[in-house]
Protein backbone atom coordinates (compact mmCIF):
# COMPACT_ATOMS: atom_id res chain seq x y z
CA UNK A 1 0.00 0.00 0.00
CA UNK A 2 2.78 2.41 0.94
CA UNK A 3 4.59 1.58 -2.30
CA UNK A 4 1.48 2.44 -4.34
CA UNK A 5 1.12 5.73 -2.46
CA UNK A 6 4.74 6.61 -3.25
CA UNK A 7 4.21 5.88 -6.94
CA UNK A 8 1.07 8.01 -7.01
CA UNK A 9 2.87 10.88 -5.27
CA UNK A 10 5.77 10.59 -7.71
CA UNK A 11 3.46 10.64 -10.73
CA UNK A 12 1.56 13.63 -9.36
CA UNK A 13 4.85 15.43 -8.77
CA UNK A 14 5.96 14.86 -12.37
CA UNK A 15 2.62 16.03 -13.75
CA UNK A 16 2.84 19.28 -11.80
CA UNK A 17 6.49 19.98 -12.55
CA UNK A 18 6.03 19.33 -16.29
CA UNK A 19 2.74 21.18 -16.78
CA UNK A 20 3.51 24.07 -19.19
CA UNK A 21 0.53 26.02 -17.88
CA UNK A 22 2.19 26.19 -14.46
CA UNK A 23 5.65 27.22 -15.69
CA UNK A 24 5.33 30.76 -14.32
CA UNK A 25 4.93 29.28 -10.82
CA UNK A 26 8.14 27.29 -11.22
CA UNK A 27 11.85 28.07 -10.89
CA UNK A 28 14.76 26.74 -12.90
CA UNK A 29 17.95 26.05 -10.92
CA UNK A 30 21.18 25.86 -12.91
CA UNK A 31 24.70 24.68 -12.03
CA UNK A 32 23.13 22.31 -9.53
CA UNK A 33 25.49 20.06 -7.55
CA UNK A 34 24.68 16.42 -6.90
CA UNK A 35 21.67 16.46 -4.60
CA UNK A 36 18.29 14.91 -3.92
CA UNK A 37 14.92 16.50 -4.56
CA UNK A 38 14.48 16.86 -0.82
CA UNK A 39 17.76 18.76 -0.47
CA UNK A 40 16.82 21.12 -3.29
CA UNK A 41 13.38 21.68 -1.83
CA UNK A 42 14.85 22.39 1.61
CA UNK A 43 16.46 25.66 0.47
CA UNK A 44 13.14 26.77 -1.06
CA UNK A 45 10.79 25.92 1.80
CA UNK A 46 11.49 29.10 3.81
CA UNK A 47 9.84 31.10 1.01
CA UNK A 48 6.64 29.12 0.49
CA UNK A 49 4.97 25.76 0.01
CA UNK A 50 6.69 23.46 -2.50
CA UNK A 51 4.29 21.53 -4.75
CA UNK A 52 6.83 19.49 -6.66
CA UNK A 53 10.42 19.28 -7.85
CA UNK A 54 12.64 17.61 -10.39
CA UNK A 55 16.42 17.09 -10.28
CA UNK A 56 18.43 16.27 -13.39
CA UNK A 57 22.20 15.98 -13.94
CA UNK A 58 23.17 19.57 -13.14
CA UNK A 59 19.89 21.45 -13.10
CA UNK A 60 16.48 21.20 -11.54
CA UNK A 61 13.01 22.69 -11.17
CA UNK A 62 10.87 23.52 -8.14
CA UNK A 63 7.13 24.20 -8.32
CA UNK A 64 5.31 26.68 -6.08
CA UNK A 65 1.74 27.82 -5.52
CA UNK A 66 2.12 31.17 -7.26
CA UNK A 67 4.27 33.19 -9.62
CA UNK A 68 4.91 35.67 -6.81
CA UNK A 69 6.54 33.00 -4.64
CA UNK A 70 8.56 31.63 -7.56
CA UNK A 71 9.91 35.09 -8.39
CA UNK A 72 10.73 35.74 -4.73
CA UNK A 73 12.69 32.49 -4.50
CA UNK A 74 14.52 33.22 -7.75
CA UNK A 75 15.50 36.68 -6.54
CA UNK A 76 16.61 35.41 -3.13
CA UNK A 77 18.55 32.30 -4.16
CA UNK A 78 20.17 33.26 -7.46
CA UNK A 79 23.96 33.57 -7.12
CA UNK A 80 23.86 31.88 -3.72
CA UNK A 81 26.06 28.92 -2.81
CA UNK A 82 24.40 25.50 -2.59
CA UNK A 83 26.63 22.57 -1.60
CA UNK A 84 29.69 24.39 -2.91
CA UNK A 85 28.22 25.54 -6.25
CA UNK A 86 27.11 29.03 -7.24
CA UNK A 87 23.60 28.32 -8.49
CA UNK A 88 21.61 30.34 -11.01
CA UNK A 89 17.91 30.61 -10.32
CA UNK A 90 15.21 32.15 -12.50
CA UNK A 91 11.52 31.83 -13.22
CA UNK A 92 11.09 28.79 -15.45
CA UNK A 93 8.81 30.75 -17.77
CA UNK A 94 11.59 33.23 -18.49
CA UNK A 95 13.48 32.77 -21.75
CA UNK A 96 16.63 34.28 -20.25
CA UNK A 97 19.56 31.91 -20.44
CA UNK A 98 21.41 31.11 -17.21
CA UNK A 99 24.28 33.50 -16.68
CA UNK A 100 26.87 30.83 -15.96
CA UNK A 101 27.43 27.74 -18.12
CA UNK A 102 27.19 24.24 -16.73
CA UNK A 103 30.98 23.95 -16.90
CA UNK A 104 31.05 26.03 -13.71
CA UNK A 105 30.12 22.86 -11.85
CA UNK A 106 33.55 22.52 -10.28
CA UNK A 107 34.36 19.75 -7.85
CA UNK A 108 35.60 21.36 -4.66
CA UNK A 109 38.14 19.75 -2.34
CA UNK A 110 37.07 19.15 1.24
CA UNK A 111 40.50 19.19 2.90
CA UNK A 112 40.84 22.96 3.04
CA UNK A 113 42.81 24.42 5.92
CA UNK A 114 41.47 27.91 6.38
CA UNK A 115 40.01 30.20 8.97
CA UNK A 116 36.81 32.14 8.48
CA UNK A 117 38.66 35.04 6.88
CA UNK A 118 41.66 33.10 5.56
CA UNK A 119 42.74 32.25 2.05
CA UNK A 120 42.77 28.43 1.74
CA UNK A 121 46.21 26.89 1.45
CA UNK A 122 45.07 24.79 -1.51
CA UNK A 123 43.72 27.77 -3.47
CA UNK A 124 44.23 27.26 -7.22
CA UNK A 125 45.97 30.19 -8.88
CA UNK A 126 45.08 32.12 -12.01
CA UNK A 127 48.15 33.19 -13.96
CA UNK A 128 46.44 35.14 -16.75
CA UNK A 129 43.99 38.05 -16.77
CA UNK A 130 40.32 37.27 -16.99
CA UNK A 131 39.57 37.82 -20.68
CA UNK A 132 36.31 35.87 -20.78
CA UNK A 133 33.36 38.29 -21.01
CA UNK A 134 31.04 35.69 -19.47
CA UNK A 135 32.80 35.87 -16.11
CA UNK A 136 33.43 38.55 -13.53
CA UNK A 137 36.64 40.31 -12.57
CA UNK A 138 35.49 40.52 -8.95
CA UNK A 139 32.86 38.83 -6.82
CA UNK A 140 31.59 40.19 -3.53
CA UNK A 141 30.83 37.63 -0.83
CA UNK A 142 28.15 38.84 1.59
CA UNK A 143 27.92 36.87 4.82
CA UNK A 144 24.81 38.63 6.16
CA UNK A 145 22.02 39.79 3.85
CA UNK A 146 21.48 42.79 6.10
CA UNK A 147 24.65 44.16 4.51
CA UNK A 148 23.22 43.98 0.98
CA UNK A 149 23.02 47.76 0.55
CA UNK A 150 26.63 48.13 1.63
CA UNK A 151 27.64 45.38 -0.80
CA UNK A 152 25.79 47.13 -3.61
CA UNK A 153 27.63 50.34 -2.77
CA UNK A 154 30.97 48.50 -3.04
CA UNK A 155 29.76 46.87 -6.25
CA UNK A 156 29.05 50.27 -7.81
CA UNK A 157 32.44 51.63 -6.72
CA UNK A 158 34.12 48.73 -8.52
CA UNK A 159 31.96 49.10 -11.62
CA UNK A 160 33.00 52.75 -11.72
CA UNK A 161 36.58 51.58 -12.33
CA UNK A 162 35.37 49.26 -15.12
CA UNK A 163 35.38 45.93 -13.30
CA UNK A 164 32.76 43.29 -13.99
CA UNK A 165 31.31 42.59 -10.57
CA UNK A 166 28.72 40.31 -9.01
CA UNK A 167 27.38 39.84 -5.47
CA UNK A 168 27.12 36.38 -3.87
CA UNK A 169 25.20 35.24 -0.79
CA UNK A 170 26.71 31.90 0.33
CA UNK A 171 24.74 29.47 2.45
CA UNK A 172 25.89 29.46 6.06
CA UNK A 173 27.00 25.82 5.94
CA UNK A 174 29.49 26.36 3.08
CA UNK A 175 33.05 27.15 4.29
CA UNK A 176 34.52 30.37 2.97
CA UNK A 177 37.46 28.42 1.58
CA UNK A 178 35.17 26.50 -0.76
CA UNK A 179 33.52 29.70 -1.91
CA UNK A 180 36.90 31.25 -2.72
CA UNK A 181 38.05 28.17 -4.62
CA UNK A 182 34.84 28.15 -6.64
CA UNK A 183 35.29 31.83 -7.52
CA UNK A 184 38.97 31.41 -8.38
CA UNK A 185 38.30 28.38 -10.57
CA UNK A 186 36.11 30.55 -12.81
CA UNK A 187 39.02 32.86 -13.58
CA UNK A 188 37.88 35.66 -11.28
CA UNK A 189 40.71 37.98 -10.22
CA UNK A 190 39.39 39.33 -6.92
CA UNK A 191 37.01 38.30 -4.15
CA UNK A 192 35.75 40.78 -1.58
CA UNK A 193 34.38 39.71 1.77
CA UNK A 194 31.73 41.77 3.53
CA UNK A 195 30.53 41.14 7.09
CA UNK A 196 28.57 43.33 9.51
CA UNK A 197 31.90 44.36 11.07
CA UNK A 198 33.14 45.59 7.70
CA UNK A 199 30.13 47.82 7.21
CA UNK A 200 30.42 49.12 10.77
CA UNK A 201 34.03 50.19 10.13
CA UNK A 202 33.56 51.17 6.46
CA UNK A 203 36.04 48.51 5.38
CA UNK A 204 36.30 45.34 3.27
CA UNK A 205 38.60 42.33 3.02
CA UNK A 206 40.19 41.90 -0.42
CA UNK A 207 41.40 38.55 -1.73
CA UNK A 208 43.63 38.63 -4.81
CA UNK A 209 43.06 35.25 -6.45
CA UNK A 210 45.50 35.15 -9.37
CA UNK A 211 49.25 34.51 -9.27
CA UNK A 212 50.25 34.18 -5.63
CA UNK A 213 46.97 34.53 -3.69
CA UNK A 214 47.01 37.33 -1.15
CA UNK A 215 44.58 38.58 1.45
CA UNK A 216 44.23 42.19 2.60
CA UNK A 217 42.05 42.21 5.69
CA UNK A 218 39.76 44.97 6.88
CA UNK A 219 41.03 47.66 4.52
CA UNK A 220 39.32 51.07 4.50
CA UNK A 221 37.08 51.14 1.44
CA UNK A 222 38.92 53.96 -0.35
CA UNK A 223 42.29 52.24 0.14
CA UNK A 224 40.88 48.91 -1.03
CA UNK A 225 39.34 50.40 -4.17
CA UNK A 226 42.63 52.15 -4.93
CA UNK A 227 44.55 48.87 -4.47
CA UNK A 228 42.21 46.95 -6.78
CA UNK A 229 42.17 49.75 -9.37
CA UNK A 230 45.97 49.93 -9.51
CA UNK A 231 46.38 46.16 -9.60
CA UNK A 232 43.69 45.77 -12.28
CA UNK A 233 45.33 48.39 -14.52
CA UNK A 234 48.71 46.70 -14.18
CA UNK A 235 47.20 43.29 -14.84
CA UNK A 236 45.53 44.42 -18.03
CA UNK A 237 48.48 46.48 -19.21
Amino acid sequence: MAENDNKQNSNANLQIIRDPNLAKNRIFVGNLPTCTREQLESICLPYGKVLGSLVQKNFGFVQFESEEIANKVASSLSKSIFKGNVITVRNAASKQAPKRPASDNVALPTNINTGYFGVPESMPTNTTPNMNPDYNDCEIIVIDRRNTKYAEYIEQRLKDINLRVDVLFPNEDVPLGKVLINISSRGCLYAILITPQHEEHNSITVNILYGQPAEHRNMPVDDAIMLISKDFRQKNG
